[in-house]
C-alpha cells in the first residue's frame, strides 16, 4: 500500500514538473536570435538597444496582420492590435499609406535612427523614432515605414510627420489626415477625407484627384500643385507657386506673398483678387483689386506674385 501511495506522489511530481517546463520553454520557442520580444497594446514599448552599426546598417522588420499580427524588426517583436487611426513621426524616413488587398506594416530605419515607440493604443497605431541632431544620415539608403490599408476601410485620423523624408499617401479615406513634412515631397492621390492638412517648408505638395470637405495647404518656398472636389479650401505659400484645378463649394482662400496663384474651377464664383503683380480673369487682364459677383466667394490675394483665374464666369 505504501508503495502504491508513493508511486502515486511520484507520479504527480513528474506530471508538474512537466507542465512547469513546457510553460517555461514555449516563450524561448517563439523568440529570434534577435531577442525579440512581444507586447500588448497597453505595455511600453520594446526599445532597441543602442548600436555601434554604421549609418547603412537598420532596423528592418514586416507585418502581416490577418495571418501574422505582430512587427518584427531588429531586436524587438511587438503583437499588433486592431487599430482605426495612425500617427508616425519620424526623421529621415520615406512614409507610405496605400490602399491594398490585406493588413500589412513594414519598415526599414537606419541605426541612427532608434525605434522609440512602436504599438497600439486605444486603436491608435503609433510609429515613432528619436535621433541625434548631430547625426548625418544617407539619404541614399532605402529607409521607409509603409502601411498597407485594406480596400473599403475607413480610417479616424491619420497624423503623418517626417523631418527630410517623402510622403505618399493615395487610394485611403479617413475623416481627418495630417501630413508634414519639412524638406521631402508630399504625394497625395485619390484621397478622400473629411479635413485634409499639408504642409511643407521646401518639399512640393502635389494633391491629385482629391475630395475632401475642408482642406488646408501650407509651404513656404516650395510649390503647391491641387487637383480634386472641396468643400472650404485654403492655401499658404511664401515664395511658391500655386496651381490648382477643380471645384470648390464652400468660401476659400488663397493666399502667397511672392508666389504666382492660378486657379481653374469649372463653376461660377465670387472672386475677391487683390496683387501688385498682374491679374487676369478667363484670359483679360484686370486691375487690383478685382472683384466679381456670382457663386462661391473666393478670396486671392498676393504681395507681389501673379493671379490668374479661369471659371464658367
Amino acid at each position: 500500500m505504501k508503495k502504491i501511495i508513493l508511486s502515486i506522489f511520484l507520479s504527480m511530481a513528474l506530471l508538474l514538473t512537466a507542465c512547469h517546463v513546457e510553460i517555461n520553454v514555449s516563450p524561448k520557442e517563439n523568440s529570434s536570435s534577435n531577442q525579440n520580444a512581444t507586447t500588448s497594446s497597453n505595455e511600453e514599448p520594446a526599445k532597441n538597444p543602442d548600436t555601434t552599426s554604421d549609418s547603412n546598417s537598420s532596423n528592418s522588420g514586416n507585418l502581416d496582420a490577418p495571418t501574422s499580427p505582430e512587427i518584427t524588426g531588429n531586436n524587438t517583436a511587438q503583437a499588433l492590435a486592431d487599430f482605426n487611426s495612425i500617427e508616425i513621426d519620424v526623421l529621415a524616413a520615406d512614409i507610405q499609406i496605400v490602399n491594398g488587398s490585406e493588413l500589412s506594416v513594414s519598415y526599414n530605419f537606419s541605426d541612427k535612427e532608434p525605434i522609440k515607440k512602436m504599438n497600439v493604443i486605444d486603436g491608435i497605431l503609433y510609429i515613432e523614432t528619436s535621433f541625434n541632431p548631430m547625426e548625418i544620415f544617407d539619404r541614399s539608403n532605402n529607409w521607409f515605414v509603409t502601411i498597407t490599408i485594406p480596400e473599403g476601410t475607413t480610417l479616424l485620423d491619420v497624423d503623418l510627420e517626417t523631418i527630410s523624408g517623402n510622403i505618399d499617401v493615395s487610394g485611403i479615406s479617413c475623416n481627418s489626415c495630417s501630413v508634414s513634412s519639412k524638406a521631402g515631397t508630399i504625394n497625395v492621390n485619390n484621397l478622400t477625407s473629411t479635413e485634409l492638412d499639408a504642409e511643407s517648408i521646401s518639399g512640393d505638395i502635389r494633391v491629385v484627384d482629391t475630395s475632401s470637405s475642408k482642406a488646408d495647404f501650407e509651404t513656404i518656398s516650395s510649390n503647391l500643385d491641387i487637383s480634386g472636389t472641396f468643400g472650404e479650401l485654403e492655401t499658404s505659400s511664401v515664395s511658391g507657386n500655386t496651381n490648382i484645378v477643380g471645384s470648390i463649394s464652400m468660401p476659400s482662400k488663397l493666399e502667397s506673398t511672392s508666389g504666382n496663384i492660378s486657379l481653374s474651377v469649372n463653376q461660377p464664383i465670387s472672386l475677391m483678387a487683390q496683387s501688385t503683380g498682374s491679374i487676369t480673369m478667363n484670359g483679360k487682364k484686370s486691375s487690383s483689386p478685382l472683384r466679381t459677383v456670382d457663386g462661391i466667394p473666393v478670396e486671392i490675394q498676393s504681395i507681389s506674385g501673379k493671379i490668374a483665374v479661369q471659371s464658367t464666369n
